[in-house]
């Protein structure tokens, strides 16, 4: 849901656009790109103009497709881990690629048997997340103990 905060009205007359994220029954907003004006919006502030409302649906649109592809790795995500997620803010460590780099260091030490042990330890992850990038963010207690199921 797009949504214009009235006391976030700038010093240049202009409103930042925010879409509003709803998990676990707690509210948070995304900031957008877009700014607008009074002119573009109603009385009670909504928007008016079709230009930007096509651009919010299409970001709308974006956003439901990647908590899609979230899929059950949802519930372990609190609100603004999920509003972070969505914008991108804060991926932290690719944890597959960490995964990488430390085993080509057990390969350079001679380490193979224990290189070996860490790849299936991998490539079973990936196969879990179904991706080849993996936010440290994602790997709790509770996504450990599902994982071992």
């Amino acid at each position: 849901m797009r949504k214009i905060l009235p006391h976030h009205l700038k010093a240049d007359g202009t409103y930042n656009v925010k879409i509003r994220l709803t998990h676990k029954r707690v509210k948070r907003y995304l900031n957008t790109k877009h700014f607008v004006t009074q002119k573009q919006l109603t009385k009670k502030l909504t928007l008016r103009d079709p230009f930007i409302e096509q651009q919010l649906l299409s970001l709308v649109i974006k956003y439901r497709l990647e908590i899609s592809r979230l899929d059950e790795k949802l519930e372990f995500l609190n609100v603004d881990q999920l509003r972070d997620h969505l914008a991108g803010i804060n991926e932290g460590i690719n944890f597959i690629q960490f995964c990488d780099e430390y085993i080509e260091t057990l390969r350079k030490q001679g380490r193979e048997g224990s290189a070996a042990n860490h790849v299936t330890v991998r490539n079973s992850l990936v196969d879990y997340f179904q991706s080849q990038k993996v936010s440290v963010m994602f790997i709790t207690s509770s996504m450990l103990t599902n994982y071992e199921k």
